[in-house]
């Protein structure tokens, strides 16, 4: 339903915001739009490039060789 799209999609748009992707923040704030606008109709296709985006944000991430205060 649209108000959970809204909804959802605020909250991970704060999270990935957190990580600095700005391409999958804007995606996200595009599903928060089409959730408040009742338009849930394009949420597929956004969906699809948040995946997409957000499976290049994981590679990144996943090059970083994090440091551990063991």
């Amino acid at each position: 339903n649209c108000e959970q799209l809204e909804r959802i999609a605020h909250s991970f748009k704060g999270s990935v915001g957190n990580f600095g992707a700005e391409t999958a923040y804007k995606l996200a704030y595009e599903l928060e739009a089409v959730g408040r606008q009742s338009r849930i109709g394009e949420a597929d296709h956004i969906l699809d490039r948040l995946e997409k985006e957000m499976e290049q944000v994981k590679a990144y991430y996943s090059t970083i060789r994090w440091e551990t205060n063991a």
